[in-house]
């Protein structure tokens, strides 16, 4: 059975949603797979590059940035990753539903602690 392009990109889009999730506890440490994830994206996409690479440049950023708190630094680290997300959304012609912005969210609140990603 082989998998359609589009529902390959709703995956890839739900991979970084959850990418955006995480981000709001810490920095996201740069990996082929977030790399090939955005890259996949990018070749379906418009051929705008600009959300794509904001995307990772802020969610792999370990600086404060001047932030006061920790806190704060992974406020602004998670609101600018979800505003690139909507970038990268509207590239590849999905729209970006809430279903889409809590699928991953709720799927982690289901599964246990190291059980299957």
């Amino acid at each position: 059975m082989r998998i359609g392009t589009d529902m390959l990109i709703v995956k890839a889009l739900t991979a970084l949603e959850e990418v955006g999730w995480q981000a709001q506890k810490a920095p996201i440490p740069p990996s082929f797979a977030l790399r090939f994830t955005l890259a996949y994206l990018f070749a379906h996409g418009d051929g705008r590059r600009a959300s794509f690479d904001e995307f990772w440049r802020i969610v792999t950023d370990i600086g404060d940035h001047h932030q006061s708190t920790p806190t704060s630094t992974n406020i602004v680290r998670s609101s600018g990753a979800d505003r690139e997300l909507y970038g990268i959304y509207k590239s590849v012609g999905v729209y970006r539903s809430t279903d889409m912005i809590f699928s991953c969210h709720q799927r982690q609140k289901r599964e246990k602690p190291g059980g299957p990603v």
